[in-house]
């Protein structure tokens, strides 16, 4: 890991922590109101989330609003390869804590190709005018969506952030995957 990144990281991470409760749960629904008011979200119908770590965007409200709307919601699990697969997520699916403490739908719910996404949520710590995005590290979403770089038609990448994420250059490395937008609190930025 570059220092840039590892230096980023830390900086955003720490913006992100000071959020409050309360701004939170404000910025949770703004997302909800940006993100349903969408053409984009009106015409898809199968979309990826994850459940939120406790600094990160509330996404419980914007699963729920996808549920109201008969939208297909899918969760990621991380597998043994250390790759994500997404399982349906409904209100009576089983969650279980992954290695890191993230609720993930158990192994025996249904899995969605990535092909057949039409949106995936995705979380970040830092984004850019250009969508690039900085992640926890790992590279798990790096990894899993490799192969959407070169489909024509592909999934919706959209990032949530708070609109203080907002980086003015975050370094790229070529694994990294570009977002198709960013969805904060305070607008819906668009990359492609």
């Amino acid at each position: 890991m570059s220092n840039d990144k590892k230096n980023l990281r830390l900086e955003f991470r720490a913006k992100r922590k000071a959020v409050t409760a309360e701004q939170r749960d404000i910025t949770s629904q703004a997302l909800v109101q940006q993100i349903c008011t969408q053409d984009w979200f009106k015409h898809k119908h199968s979309f990826a989330l994850y459940c939120a770590m406790p600094a990160e965007i509330d996404t419980q409200p914007l699963i729920t609003a996808l549920w109201q709307h008969q939208k297909r919601c899918y969760l990621p699990r991380i597998t043994a390869d250390d790759v994500l697969v997404f399982a349906q997520y409904n209100p009576d699916t089983a969650l279980i804590p992954n290695r890191f403490g993230i609720p993930e739908p158990v192994a025996a719910a249904p899995h969605c190709a990535i092909s057949d996404l039409d949106i995936i949520f995705i979380p970040l710590v830092a984004f850019d005018e250009e969508g690039h995005r900085l992640g926890m590290g790992a590279g798990y979403y790096d990894k899993t969506l490799a192969g959407l770089r070169i489909q024509k038609t592909r999934s919706l990448l959209v990032g949530l952030a708070y609109e203080l994420q907002k980086a003015s250059h975050i370094p790229q490395d070529a694994w990294d995957i570009n977002l198709d937008m960013v969805v904060t609190e305070q607008a819906v930025h668009i990359y492609s």
